[in-house]
Parts: C-alpha cells; sequence; structure tokens
C-alpha cells in the first residue's frame, strides 16, 4: 500500500487547461464521494457541494464572487 500512496504522489500534477465536455453526474458523484472522505481537522466535516451545469448560473456566481471560479471553460 505504502508503494501505490507513494506512486500516486509522484505521479501527481496540476491541471491548467481542462476540455470543455462536461463531466459525467456518476464521475461527478465519485468525486464528491471522495472529497467526503478526505480528513478534516477535529473530523469537523465541514463539506458543502454545489454543482453549477448552466453557463448562466455560472456567469451569476462570477459575477457574485469574481475569481472564485478562476477561469473556467
Amino acid at each position: 500500500m505504502r508503494d501505490s500512496i507513494l506512486n500516486v504522489m509522484k505521479k501527481r500534477r496540476s491541471i491548467r487547461k481542462y476540455k470543455k465536455e462536461n463531466v459525467s453526474k456518476d464521475l461527478l458523484l465519485q468525486l464528491i464521494e471522495a472529497a467526503i472522505w478526505a480528513p478534516s481537522g477535529s473530523n469537523v466535516q465541514p463539506w458543502y457541494f454545489i454543482i453549477v451545469d448552466d453557463a448562466n448560473t455560472l456567469e451569476q456566481v462570477n459575477a457574485f464572487s469574481p475569481g472564485l471560479l478562476g477561469k473556467p471553460p
């Protein structure tokens, strides 16, 4: 197990360019599940997830808090 964790850490990378394809609902749910299992201080688990897949709503979020979203495709 130690080797597999080390291997994952060595292969990690930062993504700076994104495809314009939508992420499948199944993959989104898997990612949220993984995030929920992430450790938190004192096991507080302060998780809140909001999935926005509508361009108009995304623009409104960006107008409310510029810079929050970075520069999504």
